[in-house]
């Protein structure tokens, strides 16, 4: 073979091999219309869940995801809020422009069901607010550890 033809074939092989890297990353799916009936059977540790512009509702984070993203589209939302599945062993969450409001007797995230050491990485602007009849927009009972920072290269903010 010639030397040209070598390095043009180098060339693509890099090429191919810097695609099948990035398709081999991190998803983003979407919720749907009722973030209660979210299916998380493709949804893998470090994908973003980016929810659907008219959507609400509970989103119950799975004991096999212990990282995640939560895109709120800097889109207001009401009887929405997050917990986990119980027993869960903790979760490094981002939520990236999320604003909602929990439903009746509901904090907006809810720290109750972990058992280890939990993150919550702040995006963008965000707020969560709870339901009527409970004080606490981001609920970490006594026991519970939870570390609040801005994700990775990013700058954010939450009223909670």
């Amino acid at each position: 073979m010639k030397r040209e033809n070598l390095g043009s074939l180098a060339v693509c092989i890099v090429v191919l091999l810097l695609l099948f890297a990035g398709a081999a990353g991190a998803a983003t799916r979407s919720s749907g219309k009722n973030f209660a009936a979210y299916k998380w059977t493709d949804f893998q540790n470090g994908d973003t869940l980016q929810l659907d512009t008219d959507g609400s509702g509970i989103i119950t984070i799975p004991a096999r995801i212990t990282s995640l993203t939560i895109d709120g589209q800097k889109i207001k939302r009401t009887d929405t809020c997050i917990k986990t599945e119980d027993p869960h062993p903790g979760v490094v969450l981002t939520v990236q422009n999320l604003e909602i409001t929990a439903p009746h007797n509901n904090p907006g995230i809810d720290f109750r069901d972990t058992t280890g050491l939990n993150k919550l990485l702040l995006s963008g602007t965000n707020a969560v607010t709870a339901g009527d009849g409970i004080d606490a927009g981001i609920y970490v009972p006594e026991g519970i550890s939870l570390t609040i920072d801005n994700a990775p290269g990013a700058d954010g903010s939450i009223t909670a």
